[in-house]
């Protein structure tokens, strides 16, 4: 999986600069990089708890995503220094629950620590059945 290097740059001046737990949306291309982000400000932040904003983020998917060029593909968000940087249980069960949502056989969730990012993928592994296996990862 490619990460625009302009992606990374607005996730790192955005997400990267914030406490930890704030987050934000990704969008794919048709080439299948992250090509898009969408910083969620609105986001509720708790200690250890990231909790998009649906309202914003549908809007912004249907104001800006609707075509065929750029389609949403994951999450990001981040941690604090004291937890490691791959997703938790409850990240898993988010990704879970959006990949059913929407009909998805995989979503990217980037992690983001301090000046650290890692990329790992959610995966389906069967018609109906959904896994918390982490499939592949990726450091950036």
């Amino acid at each position: 999986m490619y990460i625009s290097p302009k992606v990374l740059t607005e996730i790192m001046d955005t997400i990267g600069r914030q406490k930890p737990e704030c987050g934000g949306i990704l969008a794919a291309d048709q080439n299948g990089g992250i090509a898009d982000y969408y910083f969620d400000a609105d986001a509720g932040v708790g200690n250890a708890t990231y909790i998009p904003s649906r309202l914003p983020i549908q809007d912004f998917v249907r104001k800006h995503w609707s075509g065929p060029a750029l389609r949403f593909c994951g999450v990001v968000h981040s941690h604090p220094p004291c937890s490691p940087c791959v997703p938790s249980n409850v990240d898993i069960q988010m990704a879970c629950r959006i990949m059913r949502a929407n009909r998805m056989e995989r979503l990217y969730l980037l992690m983001v620590q301090g000046e650290k990012c890692r990329l790992f993928c959610v995966a389906a592994h069967g018609k109906d059945e959904l896994s918390s296996c982490i499939e592949e990862k990726i450091e950036t």
